[in-house]
């Protein structure tokens, strides 16, 4: 009778590790909201010149784990669009979308799964600045983004996670009468997936 408990028990540990293992594999979607902050810092020849950044954007994301030698390896292709502005230029100086490229390693914890994260952003920002007609343009630049986060099983398909996640951009802006900047943009983000 002790030999058929503990062989159940067993089997019952082995079972619940490899669920917990294949509930993170495959294609997944969802959506995000994130909140915003970091600076924006000009090269000016008397010194720098930095503003802070505030806002938030909405986004939607998909990608695909798969399991590698005990660790949950993955891609994500993200998409947020809203509005993060200098403070005090809202509608002058703001980020109106970013396209993040992801490559994710974590670990599986139970129902949790803490992940780091490495990749590219493609960044666009909206300068459109009152009574300066030779500011009002869009630039698009490619940047680094580094971050970590956590994703909580709800069930078999639905997880909802945590974000924080850092970019970074050198925008050149060329013939246009403003000097170069470079960006530092922070992200929190909350988000909901399904796991196909």
């Amino acid at each position: 009778m002790r030999l058929l408990a503990t062989t159940l028990i067993i089997f019952t540990t082995i079972s619940s590790f490899a669920n917990a293992q294949s509930a993170w594999e495959g294609l997944y979607a969802g959506g995000s909201f994130a909140v915003f902050r970091g600076e924006n810092t000009y090269a000016n020849s008397d010194g720098d010149l930095g503003f802070n950044l505030e806002g938030d954007m909405f986004g939607a994301f998909a990608g695909y784990n798969t399991l590698f030698n005990g660790l949950v390896v993955g891609g994500e292709l993200a998409l947020m669009a809203g509005a993060a502005n200098e403070e005090g230029f809202a509608g002058q100086y703001e980020y109106s979308s970013f396209v993040d490229i992801k490559g994710k390693v974590g670990l599986i914890a139970g129902e949790f799964m803490p992940y780091l994260m490495l990749g590219a952003s493609i960044g666009t920002l909206e300068v459109d600045e009152e009574g300066r007609p030779d500011r009002n343009f869009d630039q698009t630049e490619t940047g680094m983004l580094i971050g970590a986060g956590a994703d909580f099983a709800v069930n078999g398909q639905f997880a909802v996670g945590a974000e924080v996640m850092s970019r970074r951009f050198d925008f050149d802006f060329g013939d246009v009468p403003l000097v170069d900047m470079e960006a530092n943009v922070n992200s929190f983000a909350l988000r909901g997936l399904y796991r196909f």
